[in-house]
């Protein structure tokens, strides 16, 4: 048993010496671990603070727009400063001809453009020779001159610009105008016009506010759906035509959907000429053109007209 002790205490050394270097390792894990948090608390902390800052950035930044805004919209009613839209001088073409009487032939020039993109393909489609075709284009090109002529006269005469006196020059002046359009068309040529003018307010819903919508989607339409879509709106209007037979409450919405007679009879037709696809986008038109008439309709009680400003 004496030879055995010397061993057993080395031994008991040893294990004491292991014990000792894993409690200092694991001393030394607990203090990284403590350390590691400690550092990832720290982090977590800036990251809100720096968090905190951005919002009280963002809503100091939010407050003064809107502090801004308010001062704008209080001195909106001092008037407009200089250089602004609303600064800008009006130009009346009656001075430029009376001052400039070579701007006549410049002017005819912008009418002749202005008749052949509004009404050229509506006139082509009528059935007319080509010399009355011509005559026709000639007549509005005229009915828009002998509005300035009449306006360069009544201010020759001393009467003032916008009173009844005014008006009546101006209505005066496109009779004969008006009257060799209808002479032109022949019978029923006053209820031909009306059509006419109809037919290229359609076209142009079609061109400007349709066809875009076709086209992002995918289904653009052919020459012949943009035809059939502007026949299938010019067949449900009444303008020019007997309204004797026109359905009561024709352009009264349905309490449901919100759909009048008269789109419903649109929506129809338009589903003949349209891919399903394309009828979709279609009726989604409809509808939203519904639904923003009938929210400045909330505007416009009693009113004879209106204008859309910012």
């Amino acid at each position: 048993m004496k030879r055995a002790s010397p061993w057993l205490a080395v031994i008991f050394f040893l294990g004491c010496v292991v014990l000792g270097w894993w409690v200092l390792d694991l001393r030394s894990e607990l203090a990284r671990a403590a350390s590691a948090r400690d550092e990832a608390a720290t982090v977590s902390h800036r990251q809100i603070v720096d968090l905190k800052h951005q919002l009280v950035q963002t809503r100091a930044t939010a407050a003064s727009a809107a502090k801004q805004i308010a001062q704008l919209q209080q001195t909106a009613g001092a008037g407009p400063a200089a250089g602004t839209r609303s600064d800008m001088k009006v130009i009346h073409l009656s001075d430029v001809l009376r001052d400039h009487p070579e701007y006549a032939a410049l002017q005819a020039m912008d009418a002749r453009r202005n008749v052949e993109r509004t009404y050229g393909v509506a006139i082509d489609r009528l059935n007319l020779t080509p010399e009355q075709r011509a005559k026709l284009k000639a007549l509005l090109v005229e009915r828009q001159m002998s509005s300035t002529d009449a306006m360069v006269a009544a201010q020759a005469a001393g009467i003032e610009r916008g009173t009844p006196a005014w008006q009546e020059a101006m209505k005066q002046s496109s009779q004969d105008v008006e009257q060799g359009i209808s002479t032109l068309l022949g019978p029923g040529g006053q209820a031909t016009w009306q059509q006419l003018q109809q037919r290229t307010s359609f076209e142009n819903q079609v061109s400007n506010n349709f066809s875009p919508d076709f086209a992002a989607a995918g289904v653009a339409l052919s020459a012949d759906q943009n035809a059939g879509l502007v026949q299938a709106m010019a067949d449900a209007s009444y303008v020019g035509k007997d309204e004797s037979g026109r359905p009561q409450n024709y352009n009264e919405p349905d309490p449901t959907t919100g759909i009048t007679p008269h789109q419903q009879r649109v929506l129809d037709a338009a589903a003949q000429v349209l891919t399903p696809a394309q009828f979709q986008i279609f009726k989604a038109d409809q509808l939203a053109q519904i639904q923003q008439q009938a929210i400045f309709k909330q505007y416009t009680q009693g009113a004879s007209g209106y204008m859309i400003v910012p």
